[in-house]
């Protein structure tokens, strides 16, 4: 359902106050609606239930494409309020909360969803997370007090050797998303 309708991913520039397309963000996306068909609205429905958020506090879903050489640098997915330029988002529903991405995909090579901050489980080195068909990865862009968390920094790697990845994306949001 996603293939025909993905184009160019676009990049939040801060600065702008809107998206724009550069070399740092290179996948294709696109964005199903809220319930926009009966798949939709389930895998909404269990990505509430799993976060125990209401489904009406997420964004639309995203799937994005990554083919080898496609990436997205190291960004936040949270807004950050001290600038004025994300007042404007911020109005549709507050801050984003939580990331709940799913890989729909296995990568051989290349791909992760890596997190420069965070380090990996025997403390060698940062964490990297392989894309694996179903696994999915949840954060908070928030601390418990819900001032953003700066140690959410995380890029997605571009998969290699002629892989492609498909991942999809929700942003949970404070309040309901409009």
């Amino acid at each position: 359902m996603a293939l025909p309708r993905l184009e160019r991913s676009a990049g939040w520039d801060v600065a702008k106050g809107e998206n724009t397309f550069t070399d740092y963000r290179t996948s294709y996306q696109m964005n199903f609606r809220r319930g926009e068909n009966p798949l939709v609205a389930e895998i909404e429905e269990k990505i509430a239930e799993y976060t125990n958020t209401p489904v009406v506090n997420g964004e639309d879903m995203q799937v994005l494409m990554y083919r080898t050489g496609q990436h997205y640098k190291t960004h936040w997915d949270y807004f950050d309020p001290r600038f004025p330029q994300n007042q404007q988002v911020l109005q549709r529903g507050g801050q984003r909360i939580m990331t709940f991405m799913v890989f729909l995909n296995e990568v051989d090579n290349g791909g992760e969803t890596h997190f420069p901050r965070v380090p990996n489980e025997d403390k060698t080195d940062s964490l990297k997370i392989k894309p694996k068909t179903g696994r999915a990865i949840i954060w908070w862009n928030v601390n418990e007090q819900g001032n953003i968390d700066t140690d959410t920094l995380h890029e997605g790697l571009d998969p290699q050797n002629g892989s492609i990845k498909f991942i999809i994306t929700r942003w949970i949001r404070e309040g309901v998303f409009i």
